[in-house]
């Protein structure tokens, strides 16, 4: 069902990509793909202040900044503005506990939605220290006051940080609290998402028939209510969730849909998972390197430039996995120690097992260069006696055996290359 048209508001450069009022009521903020965000009377559409709402503009109304740095944030995080977003919601729970207002409503309800926002951004960054911090401290919060609603948003936002980084322990139980919390208090805004995400982590857990169900249903709703942010990133899902299935066409479909709803709506996180998932569809529906190529270096360049370090490291395990199958033993080796590298440095002990098994079709023996000590440490307490690779710090390797000493010399070189540009390699 849709509704009735009450009023109309004009002053944005750009389409409007948030929507809320203010708790009493009165007021109505939106936020906009041109980076601003402004105020209104809802019952009139009178603008209440002559420009728009900035994160550091001279407005000195402190609630009204808050709520500004809130809905700047939820639509820079709508655009793939991952870093932008984080830093104006920080901004928002960093403030004193004392502020009050009409704006805002309660103060821990509205700090715990932020912290659940903050966690969702730093996700995307892989910066999960702070981030699962974020989401375990919005849980707190609203397990302490009545509020389903912001419930509902901490335990997504711990939920999604987790499912990012593969900690499946730790995101189903959240998950499924927040489908629950959701269904319960019908907060039609949060259950498709909740939905979503629970079918994700089910996905990663090799749940796969509960999570395609869930996956679908979580689709169904966002298409039918016309939830128009949250639909390229469901389709997106939708793809992977095909895919598991091994129904290739479908998932290559809604990936290709993704793709497209997401460059319409300039929603650039979006199109970067999209890319991915075009990518993985394409490389496990057709012996064809090269457009799988082409998505994947798409997606991988869309990431690095919205320091979306998770997805950076997908793509370079999905390309590198592509360029294995393909015979290009260079390529692989470059992007699959990309990924290690990327891996490593977020602490993604699933995924790093992922790439692990993919590496250990090209050698035995990960080298890491001598000044790489905190690497080397990493590496040989997540690689057990039963991994089918082992850490070697470059000074203590032993020498290649069994070749020629021409040979010998293109092995060094290989290794040494990779070891100046990466500080890490891999051998026979």
């Amino acid at each position: 069902a849709r509704g009735k048209q009450v009023g109309r508001v004009m002053g944005h450069k750009r389409r409007v990509v948030r929507v809320a009022f203010s708790p009493d009521g009165r007021r109505l903020a939106t936020a906009s793909a041109d980076r601003t965000a402004r105020l209104w009377d809802a019952a009139s559409g009178r603008a209440l202040l002559p420009g728009p709402l900035t994160h550091a503009g001279p407005v000195q109304d402190v609630p009204l900044q808050l709520y500004a740095r809130h809905y700047l944030g939820l639509a820079c995080h709508a655009l793939g503005d991952y870093r932008r977003a984080s830093e104006l919601l920080r901004a928002v729970v960093q403030s004193p506990q004392g502020v009050r207002g009409t704006v805002v409503g309660s103060w821990d309800a509205y700090k715990a939605i932020n912290l659940a926002w903050l966690a969702r951004c730093l996700a995307e960054l892989g910066e999960f220290e702070e981030g699962v911090g974020a989401g375990r401290q919005a849980v707190a919060i609203a397990e302490g006051i009545d509020s389903p609603y912001s419930l509902a948003a901490a335990c997504i936002g711990l939920g999604y940080i987790s499912l990012v980084r593969g900690d499946v322990d730790g995101a189903v139980p959240v998950l499924e609290r927040a489908c629950s919390v959701a269904r319960d208090a019908n907060i039609a805004l949060f259950r498709p998402q909740a939905t979503r995400l629970l079918g994700g982590a089910y996905l990663l857990a090799g749940r796969l028939d509960e999570g395609v169900a869930l996956v679908k249903a979580a689709a169904d709703e966002v298409e039918a209510r016309r939830l128009l942010m949250q639909h390229a990133t469901v389709l997106a899902l939708l793809g992977e969730a095909c895919l598991s299935a091994n129904r290739v066409d479908e998932a290559s479909a809604a990936a290709q849909r993704a793709l497209a709803l997401a460059r319409e709506r300039g929603q650039r996180g979006d199109e970067a998972v999209a890319l991915r998932m075009l990518a993985d569809a394409s490389a496990s529906g057709s012996s064809e390197v090269e457009q799988s190529e082409h998505h994947y270096l798409a997606a991988i360049a869309l990431a690095r430039d919205l320091e979306m370090r998770p997805l950076l490291a997908r793509g370079h395990l999905g390309i590198g996995r592509l360029y294995l199958r393909a015979g290009d033993r260079v390529r692989a080796e470059d992007h699959l120690l990309r990924a290690t590298r990327l891996f490593v440095a977020m602490d993604m002990p699933f995924w790093f097992q992922e790439v692990v098994t993919s590496l250990s079709e090209l050698g035995r023996v990960l080298i890491v260069a001598h000044n790489q000590g905190a690497l080397f440490d990493y590496l040989s307490h997540a690689l057990t006696q039963s991994a089918p690779l082992r850490a070697v710090l470059d000074d203590e390797r032993e020498p290649t055996g069994g070749r020629s000493g021409r040979e010998d010399t293109r092995e060094r070189q290989r290794v040494e290359s990779m070891l100046q540009s990466l500080g890490l390699s891999i051998a026979e």
